[in-house]
């Protein structure tokens, strides 16, 4: 049987692989139509389902069909926008039967999802402009009222406390049945550019990079102290914190800083960065290597659990971080790849800083425990591309036009 669907943008299976939704774009973008299909071609919604914007998200449950959709009218004036209404996302949840909105009331957004999760009692999600709250299946809000927070929430996941949230602004942890905060007081700082975390088992503590500032908030009480004063060098500030068996080391581009439990300096290493051409010609060039098979696979990996809320762990947030910008199954743009095949990369007990070598442009491999540089390697380049694959440790070279070499940095 044929099918005179037309102008079909992406297909997706339900797990019996017999249902397809077929995603169809109108008026210019503004608007999506959504198509049940059979894998024979025949119609299974007698109308197509209409939203208003772009999908975004978009979930398959065995009550119905979660769909997050982006309007946009930041372009219209006067009337136009007047009637268009506000930019933000739309929630719904549609009926697998005949695409019908289940919910008499969709919940109010007030800005664009930025985290949409499925839990086992409605969806959670987390909105870019601030803002977190819960709603049921049936379409009834699971919070007392909406949870207010900064704008940028960097991460939401699950913890024994219940659900910590870090934004550019601030941080809590939220009680998930009510939406009530569990820290007297959130951690608040000023907007920052970089801001990074871990958990500390040993001490039973989240750590908390911002504002050149390492907080520390102990679990169980929610008290928040300042650990240290970050001082990098090359007007950087650290963007990844890590604990290791022997202190907690913060990092960026260019520098790699171990602190003790008490936050006191160990070692702190610093290379200067190549110069500005050179360095302009790598992130410019990174996309013309391929990426590494691990790469594919971590990126299927997140798109199958793209909307299942994970637990906070140190382990579980770097692969978070390898995924966060590319959860969306239509692929991941050049721009999000890039967030994660950066300058400098990392494997599991080494950093890799680019930096000038006396032979020319080149990697630094340093120790992540005692800081001792243990390796150079030289890329042979004034304008090197190249990627580093971090879970295989892995460097890619683009040597020529015709050649791309191969390194182990793990030996």
């Amino acid at each position: 049987m044929d099918n005179k669907v037309k102008n079909i943008n992406w297909m997706v299976a339900d797990n019996t692989e017999k249902e397809i939704y077929a995603f169809e774009s109108v008026n210019n973008g503004r608007n999506t139509k959504i198509h049940k299909i059979g894998t024979n071609g025949s119609q299974l919604w007698k109308d197509e389902q209409k939203v208003k914007g772009t999908i975004s998200n978009f979930e398959i449950l065995p009550n119905g069909l979660a769909v997050v959709s982006n309007v946009d009218n930041s372009g219209k004036k006067g009337l136009m926008k007047l009637a268009s209404g506000r930019s933000e996302s739309k929630i719904a949840f549609l009926s697998a039967t005949n695409g019908e909105d289940l919910w008499d009331k969709a919940p109010k957004t007030k800005g664009y999802v930025q985290h949409f999760y499925i839990m086992d009692d409605g969806i959670l999600f987390g909105i870019y402009e601030g803002g977190i709250n819960k709603i049921s299946y049936e379409g009834k809000t699971l919070f007392k009222k909406p949870l207010k927070t900064g704008e940028n929430i960097l991460t939401m996941a699950d913890t024994p406390q219940g659900l910590i949230y870090i934004t550019s602004e601030d941080a809590n942890i939220v009680n998930l049945q009510n939406g009530e905060q569990v820290w007297k007081k959130p951690l608040k700082y000023r907007r920052a550019d970089a801001v990074s975390s871990a958990y500390d088992s040993k001490n039973t503590r989240y750590l908390i990079s911002a504002d050149d500032e390492l907080f520390a908030v102990d679990a169980n009480s929610g008290e928040v102290s300042t650990l240290a004063e970050c001082d990098f060098d090359g007007k950087e500030d650290p963007t990844q914190v890590e604990v290791r068996d022997g202190g907690i080391l913060l990092t960026s581009d260019q520098n790699m800083m171990l602190l003790d439990w008490q936050g006191g300096k160990s070692w702190h290493e610093y290379y200067r960065a190549p110069g500005k051409s050179a360095f302009g010609a790598i992130i410019a060039g990174v996309t013309a290597v391929a990426a590494a098979a691990t790469s594919a696979a971590a990126y299927n990996a997140a798109n199958q659990n793209r909307n299942k809320l994970g637990n906070y762990t140190d382990r579980g947030e770097r692969y978070a971080d390898l995924g966060g910008g590319m959860a969306m199954a239509s692929g991941a743009s050049v721009a999000e790849m890039l967030k994660r095949f950066k300058a400098t990369a990392a494997t599991k007990n080494n950093q890799f800083v680019l930096t000038k070598l006396d032979d020319g442009v080149g990697l630094v491999k340093l120790n992540k425990d005692s800081g001792a540089k243990e390796k150079e390697i030289v890329l042979k380049d004034k304008k090197p591309e190249y990627q580093v694959d971090e879970i295989a440790g892995i460097l890619y070279y683009k040597a020529d036009n015709n050649s791309i070499f191969a390194y182990n940095l793990n030996k």
